[in-house]
């Protein structure tokens, strides 16, 4: 017999449902569901693993399943006595469940394996209290309770195209979609058809360009917007490279519009700036987090905490993806560390049913070129971010671009947002004015907008 060492507190696995489980598993009407379901770590019996593991393996391979055939199966790779033999085998077809209750059968078997991983990560946690104390290793072992669960149920489509019909109708009512985020950009809103829940939104550019203060100021509308309504929106704010004092300042500035030097050389408009910082500290669903390393585990730990107490996260904001820490502790190449960061935040943004932003810088190449404008092949570790996300932004100076030759000084505060992919919409590009000393990004008026076409125009007299 296969030695099944470990809890043998009652309270932690249940023989008769293990055994309940593995007879419907001969049962043609319920084998699909139980396979689906389940896995062979669920079962605390080794014996019962070995077994359950040989009917999966059958039925991948279309093999009829019955106690001769399962047996013949196992004895093939020497594991038929191992397990108990025919006697194991007729023992669990023999046994006398109502088949009407399989499916409480699965969810009490999946109960007693989490009690087991909570007792295990329980035991763990206590190892690490009484030696290295690392919280970051504490959070992982807390995190892969839930590791590796699989949901393969059929989706309900029928529910589906309900969703996509209101969401239609919300739309063309102009209505606000509850799972749509407004970012109070018409660009962002509206041209681009908006942030929604189980996104990620990569928004990048060169440094020094305006995309942390862009993020901000998404982050600033959101909580400002919310504020009076009947629900506060929850945004989460990673910065790596900011402390909360530098992030405290660029947001109260963003509000006012103004440059703290204004402030400086105007006293008599002080009290404006204070009650700019007030509102800041008045907040409370602006959630800030500012450390020089984090990745997805810790991530996911500040989402749920936001979450817990406060009933939701409505937004999550990474500055920056190239500073993040892998979670694999496997020495790795930092593009193959990128590609497993994006992938988690995709999969975190479905988990949480929330828009991730996450920054990114974009690599040095296309400052070679005659026209200085990105593409998406310029992000940096560029394929996985631009396979994994929904949307991407890409964020230049317009002047800049273009060498400044024959143009006009008034573009030099002009940025572009370019969308070269969005799976939602359309692929488009925008004018935006970046205040940079007030850190403030505004949409162009139609004024404008009329004012740098006729600019264009001569730009592109001097170029011909």
């Amino acid at each position: 017999m296969i030695d099944s060492t470990g809890m043998e507190n009652y309270s932690y696995y249940s023989h008769d449902t293990e055994n309940d489980v593995l007879c419907a598993c001969f049962d043609p009407k319920w084998v699909d569901d139980v396979i689906c379901k389940l896995k062979p770590d669920y079962f605390h019996s080794a014996e019962n693993r070995v077994l359950f593991q040989a009917i999966k393996e059958m039925y991948d391979k279309s093999i009829p399943i019955d106690t001769r055939t399962v047996y013949d199966y196992l004895n093939r790779d020497g594991k038929a006595e191992a397990i108990g033999g025919i006697l194991k085998i007729l023992g669990v077809f023999n046994a006398t469940p109502s088949l009407a209750n399989v499916m409480s059968y699965i969810d009490s078997l999946k109960e007693y394996y989490y009690r087991r991983r909570i007792y295990e990560a329980g035991r763990r946690l206590k190892s690490i209290s009484e030696t290295s104390g690392d919280p970051d290793e504490a959070e992982r072992i807390v995190m892969s309770i839930r590791e590796g669960e699989d949901d393969l149920a059929f989706s309900d489509m029928t529910e589906a195209s309900g969703n996509v019909y209101t969401s239609f109708l919300k739309r063309k009512n102009n209505e606000d979609d509850p799972n749509k985020l407004m970012t109070f950009y018409n660009f962002f809103d509206e041209v681009m058809g908006g942030f929604f829940a189980g996104q990620m939104i990569v928004l990048a550019a060169r440094p020094g360009v305006g995309k942390s203060t862009i993020a901000l100021n998404i982050c600033k509308n959101i909580i400002e917007k919310s504020a009076g309504g009947p629900e506060k929106k929850q945004v989460l704010f990673l910065s790596l490279e900011m402390t909360k004092e530098e992030i405290c300042k660029k947001i109260a500035l963003c509000k006012t519009g103004k440059s703290e030097d204004y402030y400086i050389g105007h006293p008599d408009k002080e009290k404006e700036y204070t009650e700019a910082l007030e509102f800041v500290s008045e907040n409370d669903n602006l959630h800030i987090v500012c450390q020089g390393h984090i990745n997805t585990t810790r991530i996911k730990a500040l989402a749920r905490r936001v979450k817990h107490k406060y009933g939701a996260v409505n937004l999550i904001v990474i500055d920056y993806l190239q500073l993040m820490d892998g979670s694999s502790v496997k020495k790795t190449t930092r593009e193959r560390e990128i590609a497993d960061i994006t992938r988690e935040l995709k999969v975190m943004a479905k988990e949480f049913s929330v828009p991730i932003i996450a920054l990114s810088q974009l690599n040095r190449a296309f400052d070679s070129r005659v026209i200085k404008i990105p593409k998406l092949s310029d992000l940096r570790e560029s394929g996985a971010i631009e396979q994994d996300a929904d949307k991407v932004f890409l964020v230049y100076n317009y002047l800049d671009a273009h060498g400044g030759k024959g143009m006009e000084e008034e573009l030099r505060n002009v940025i572009v947002i370019d969308c070269p992919k969005n799976r939602q919409g359309i692929v488009t590009s925008q004018y935006f004015f970046f205040n940079r000393p007030a850190s403030k990004v505004r949409e162009l008026t139609r004024e404008e907008d009329n004012a740098i076409a006729e600019l264009e125009e001569k730009e592109d007299d001097y170029y011909d």
